[in-house]
Parts: C-alpha cells; structure tokens; sequence
C-alpha cells in the first residue's frame, strides 16, 4: 500500500518524486522535466513585473498539480494492487 498524502507532499515539494515513491520512475522524469519546464517558459516569457509578482503563484500551482497528479496516482495504484482505503 502506497500512502497517497505521502505521494502528495514528495512531489509538491519535488515534482516526480511522489511518481518515483509509487515506482514509476518514467512518469518522475517526465513530471519533474514538464514542471521545470513550464518554469523557464514563464520565466523569459512573462514581463520582469508580472513574473516577480506573480512567480511564486506560479510555483505553487505548478507544486499543487504535480503533487495532485501523484495522490491521484498512488489512490489507482492501491486500487490496482486490491487495497481498500479511505480518503487521503
């Protein structure tokens, strides 16, 4: 049994790394290269302004998504694998 929360906090704080924790190391390449991707585009296309005030908004979706994507994935991983569980 894969714990989702955990899945969650290990990639908010490190995009892919809740996908590695669940085993799938293709999915934490991809997630973390996506994620840090979707940074640098942000960061020479949006003005100097916008991105040193919206930044780290950005940030935080970018963290939530990924971190959401692995809870998502660790909650089909333990349906896959015959665990009941609740929410979390």
């Amino acid at each position: 049994m894969k714990k989702p929360i955990v899945a969650f906090l290990l990639s908010f704080f490190i995009p892919g790394a809740g996908l590695a924790y669940l085993g799938n190391w293709k999915g934490a390449f991809i997630n973390f290269g996506i994620a840090l991707l979707i940074g640098i585009v942000c960061a020479f296309l949006l003005p100097d302004e916008f991105f040193a005030h919206y930044g780290r908004y950005i940030g935080f979706g970018i963290a939530g998504g990924s971190g959401a994507f692995a809870r998502q994935k660790a909650i089909e991983f333990n349906q896959t694998a015959g665990v009941v569980t609740g929410r979390g």
